[in-house]
């Protein structure tokens, strides 16, 4: 074919189209291509979502199903007054020991006998400037005293399971003390911590919990004001917090008004559908809690 001839023959085509029969017409000379062209305006490509396992989307996660309400009592600052604390010893309670009292280890005797949990009940810093005794912690300690305190703090209270302040207003707000105290903790083999909370500035839960240690805080001071009846309102709304919520930690004190209502009141829990459980079982509750928490 002459190019005059294809020319015309081109010519005589319709616009933009007919790609099938101009190859037919035309095919081995200069039509390679068989595909058919795109189109002008191609539709946008939309990509199906992925799913991996059929049916895993409409699934609920399973939710937790939490246990019977649960209260942890603490009795803080064992040791100095023998009669009282042997009362407190006796209770189902975690015992905190002051460390270097002058009954510290007849006391703490008798909890390891019992199978009481003990705490290391560490003197700290308040911004009241109250007297610390023995084994204080201070924020101007340098990390070489601070450690060599906290270790001599520990060959006293033996059985230790856990660290708490006791006070504690001023040094639980420095992230640094705090941080040293928990590296005491962990290279004596404590086990956790518990934040009594005495400012709400309070940095000592958070540390613990950026150094791994399993860690819980106060939420009920019982024997604020040394009085019977409002020591068992406060025991009262412990239990309606655990119930609410799943689990409450209260502190005390060997104070003769709490005792007296401890020894009341503790044996009626368990018909109230609620468990006394120690502070580390308490903290495993509440970390199996969060791991199992979704959005309702």
């Amino acid at each position: 074919m002459s190019r005059r001839q294809f020319l015309a023959a081109l010519a005589a085509l319709p616009a933009l189209g007919a790609a099938a029969p101009l190859q037919a017409a035309f095919r081995g000379t200069i039509l390679r291509d068989t595909a058919t062209p795109p189109p002008l305006h191609p539709k946008p490509i939309i990509e199906e979502p992925i799913i991996e396992e059929a049916g895993t989307w409409s699934e609920e996660p399973p939710r937790w199903e939490a246990p019977r309400p649960a209260i942890n009592i603490v009795i803080d600052d064992i040791g100095n007054r023998l009669k009282l604390g042997r009362r407190a010893v006796n209770l189902p309670v975690t015992c905190s020991f002051l460390p270097h009292t002058a009954h510290l280890g007849t006391l703490s005797e008798e909890a390891r006998a019992l199978g009481r949990e003990a705490i290391l009940h560490t003197p700290m810093q308040s911004i009241h400037g109250k007297r610390l005794g023995r084994g204080g912690i201070t924020v101007d300690m340098s990390s070489l005293e601070l450690t060599r305190t906290m270790r001599q703090n520990f060959a006293s209270v033996t059985n230790a399971q856990g660290v708490s302040n006791h006070m504690g207003s001023l040094l639980t707000r420095h992230p640094g003390q705090m941080q040293l105290i928990m590296e005491s903790l962990r290279g004596h083999g404590a086990e956790f911590f518990l934040d009594s909370l005495t400012t709400s500035r309070s940095v000592a839960y958070k540390v613990a919990r950026e150094n791994g240690i399993p860690a819980s805080k106060r939420n009920i001071f019982l024997d604020h004001h040394r009085d019977v009846d409002q020591v068992r309102s406060q025991f009262r709304k412990l239990v309606a917090r655990a119930k609410r919520r799943g689990t409450a930690v209260g502190i005390g004190h060997p104070y003769p008004e709490t005792m007296a209502v401890l020894e009341q009141e503790l044996p009626k829990l368990a018909a109230q559908g609620v468990d006394l459980v120690t502070t580390s079982r308490l903290i495993t509750l509440q970390r199996e809690r969060d791991r199992s928490w979704v959005p309702a």
